[in-house]
C-alpha cells in the first residue's frame, strides 16, 4: 500500500500547485458540531479561533477529512455528497465551482490521509479489530486521488 501512495506523489504535487493559483478566501477550519447551529433555517458558525486565509474549498475539504476518520464509509459517502452539494450551493458567485471542488477534494484527501495514516489511528483500528475498515478507507483515498488528476503520469 505504501508504494501505491508514493506513486501518487506527482498527483498531489500537481493539485497543490493548482491550489496555490486559486483565489484566497477566509476559511473557518473548525467545523465541529459544537461550532455549528441553525437559526431560522440559516447555518451559523461560531468559534473563529482557527480561522485562516486559505483557498476556496480548503475549509470544506478539511471538514470532510476529519469526518472521514470518524465515520463508517456508507455514512461518510452520503454525508460527503450532501455536504458537497450544499457547499457548492452556498459558494459566492465570485468563485469558480470547479476550482472550489478541486481544492475541496484535494484538501479532503490530504487531511484524510493525515488522519488515517497516523500510528495512533492504526493502533485504534487494530485494537477494535477493524483494520479491514481502515484498508477500505485507504483504497477509497487511492481511488479518489487517481480520479482527481487522471492525466498525471505516475511511476
Amino acid at each position: 500500500m505504501a508504494e501505491q501512495f508514493k506513486a501518487l506523489i506527482p498527483v498531489t504535487k500537481v493539485l497543490a500547485e493548482q491550489a496555490q493559483r486559486s483565489p484566497r478566501c477566509i476559511s473557518h477550519m473548525d467545523y465541529l458540531r459544537k461550532n455549528l447551529f441553525v437559526l431560522n433555517r440559516h447555518l451559523h458558525l461560531i468559534d473563529w479561533s482557527e480561522v485562516k486565509i486559505g483557498r476556496v474549498g480548503f475549509d470544506g475539504g478539511a471538514y470532510l477529512g476529519s469526518l472521514f476518520r470518524r465515520k463508517e464509509m456508507g455514512v461518510f459517502i452520503t454525508a460527503r455528497s450532501q455536504f458537497t452539494e450544499s457547499y457548492l450551493a452556498a459558494l459566492s458567485e465570485g468563485f469558480s465551482s470547479d476550482e472550489a471542488l478541486r481544492n475541496l477534494h484535494y484538501t479532503f484527501i490530504i487531511t484524510a490521509l493525515h488522519h488515517c495514516l497516523r500510528p495512533e489511528n492504526i493502533d485504534e483500528h487494530r485494537q477494535k479489530g477493524s483494520l479491514s475498515q481502515l484498508l477500505d478507507k485507504y483504497n477509497y483515498l487511492l481511488e479518489q486521488l487517481r480520479s482527481l488528476a487522471p492525466g498525471v503520469q505516475t511511476p
